[in-house]
């Protein structure tokens, strides 16, 4: 049945690309519209009736003119209060215009008004959002140029657009064959993966210990245990190579780490559930951090450092072997220099421990 004094609230629009690329057509001229209608004397969602619904395309916001293109969706029908139409796939009306495409192609400013049955057109219009301008592209020139020249680039790797291989086929090293030997966030060899050839070596780890712990932690063998043991709680982390992250003499630095264990320098350090506080270990100690360590969910309490900001040594409760000692660095919760230098704190007080994997 036909509706009566309705209401339209909520539209929503969308360009529809039907196989374009696949089939060479010309760009279709349709654009996905839903709307909402309710009875304006019940205010009731309307249900399983059909409306004439006549969309009218102009270059201003209000006025008759210039009147771009009107089109006319017979027998929509309404369900629930929800329709969906497809926009120029009814009878189309020449205005200035006499292709949707001609609208979008040439003019930037595009109002649409919409008229249910015969009961006037709603106010205010809708200016189109960005989308359907989507028309304005030769689809059909760009489809004719990929056929022509399906390498782009020219490095002997068919775009994918036409089922080739090349994930970027406007970069010349960037194909199958790339080398894929940094993490930057790019798939150098497009096999969905980023850094994936950089060795069998992973990512650098960073959590804290389950407990606090005063200053006499029993130096770098005590330490290196307790972050041994404490790994067991992150399963999905790796743990062939597990220290304790502080420094403990002016021989076992922090910053010593990469020559004194085989820390690698050129990995991303990351927290316990891949939030990521650098870039690689350079970047971890010049000075601030990419997010605080709570943020990164390594710890929000103070932490045994023994370092200055660029993790040389400071403050180290004697080796952080001797609680009696007078002090020892500790690290806070920030994201700049004070979240490996905070100042000293006595060796007596407990805080927790820092630990690295890889």
């Amino acid at each position: 049945m036909k509706a009566s004094r309705i209401l339209l609230i909520v539209p929503v629009m969308a360009m529809v690309l039907i196989a374009i690329i696949a089939t060479g057509q010309s760009a279709p001229q349709l654009i996905n519209y839903q709307g909402r209608l309710n009875d304006n004397n019940t205010g009731l969602p309307l249900d399983g009736v059909t409306v004439d619904l006549t969309f009218r395309f102009y270059g201003v916001e209000s006025g008759t003119t210039p009147l771009y293109l009107t089109v006319v969706q017979e027998d929509t029908v309404v369900t629930a209060g929800l329709y969906n139409v497809l926009i120029g796939s009814g009878t189309i009306t020449a205005g200035d215009e006499s292709t949707l495409a001609d609208v979008f192609q040439k003019h930037s400013d595009v109002w649409m008004g919409v008229e249910v049955d015969t009961d006037g057109e709603m106010t205010p219009r809708s200016r189109i959002s960005s989308a359907p301008y989507s028309l304005a592209v030769d689809l059909s020139a760009f489809y004719a140029a990929v056929v022509a020249n399906p390498d782009f680039d020219g490095d002997g790797y068919k775009t994918s657009l036409l089922g080739g291989l090349d994930c970027n086929d406007g970069d010349s090293t960037i194909n199958p064959d790339g080398q894929d030997l940094t993490y930057d966030g790019i798939d150098q060899n497009c096999n969905g993966q980023d850094g994936d050839e950089i060795g069998e070596i992973p990512n650098i780890y960073m959590f804290s210990s389950q407990s606090a712990y005063n200053g006499g932690l029993g130096g770098r063998g005590g330490a290196d245990a307790i972050c041994q043991n404490d790994i067991n709680n992150y399963p999905h982390i790796p743990r062939d190579n597990v220290f304790g992250f502080l420094s403990i003499s002016s021989n076992d630095e922090i910053q010593d780490m990469p020559s004194n264990y085989g820390v690698p320098l050129d990995r991303p350090v990351w927290g316990p559930t891949d939030l990521k506080i650098a870039d690689n270990w350079a970047d971890l100690l010049d000075g601030n951090i990419d997010q605080s360590l709570s943020s990164a969910e390594i710890s929000s309490n103070l932490w045994w450092s023994g370092s200055n900001i660029y993790g040389a040594l400071s403050g180290n409760c004697d080796g952080f072997a001797n609680a009696a000692a007078e002090e020892g660095t500790i690290g806070v919760n920030f994201m700049t220099d004070n979240w490996i230098d905070g100042g000293p704190d006595s060796c007596m007080n407990t805080n927790v421990l820092l630990c690295i994997s890889w």
